[in-house]
């Protein structure tokens, strides 16, 4: 699957950091739901589409561990973008990704 990352320029700006343009990166948040959670991993391709100021596309979007709901990465489910207990970004899985 694909993610679409919305940046919170807010918070961003309030570091003195411009929000993430992550190129060729794999960048870790957790997902917490009352039943668990888990850290999910969105990889970054080294040619990113164009998208308007704070926000990135996700090339790829999985849990780190094979023990966890995977039924909840469908497009259309959406999470926080955690940094520590701050919440940085909303993420929105759009897609599956094409691979070879």
């Amino acid at each position: 699957m694909q993610c679409h990352i919305v940046w919170d320029k807010t918070w961003f700006a309030g570091k003195g950091r411009p929000c993430p343009n992550p190129v060729a990166c794999t960048l870790y948040t957790q997902l917490h739901l009352p039943d668990g959670g888990w850290s999910v991993v969105p990889e970054f391709s080294d040619t990113p589409p164009a998208l308007p100021s704070g926000e990135s596309m996700a090339e790829k979007v999985y849990f780190l561990v094979e023990s966890v709901p995977h039924e909840l990465l469908q497009p259309g489910f959406a999470f926080n973008f955690m940094s520590g207990g701050h919440t940085v970004g909303r993420c929105t899985v759009i897609a599956p990704s094409h691979s070879g």
